[in-house]
């Protein structure tokens, strides 16, 4: 997926929640090491997507795969009992 310029630099506000020992030792960690927590998560999320969006697509592509099989192992069956109303 190829995006403009304009589109990359676009940004969007995320929320969500987690442990408050989490939050400060995340920001004691990212103070340490001189860096944004934004940096930081925008990292973990496209090393993340980047690890699993060829297997999604794998897997989509087997689930689609598979369901041709069955309609057509269906078709097969219905031609061969006699039951092909075409």
């Amino acid at each position: 997926m190829e995006l403009s310029h304009n589109d990359a630099s676009k940004k969007v506000l995320i929320n969500f929640r987690i442990p408050i020992h989490m939050k400060q030792s995340f920001d004691a960690v990212c103070h340490h090491q001189g860096v944004t927590k934004t940096s930081v998560l925008a990292t973990l999320l496209k090393d993340w997507i980047r690890d699993n969006a060829a297997k999604s697509r794998r897997e989509i592509q087997d689930y689609r795969n598979a369901t041709i099989e069955i309609g057509n192992s269906i078709e097969s069956r219905e031609k061969f009992f006699g039951y092909d109303q075409n």
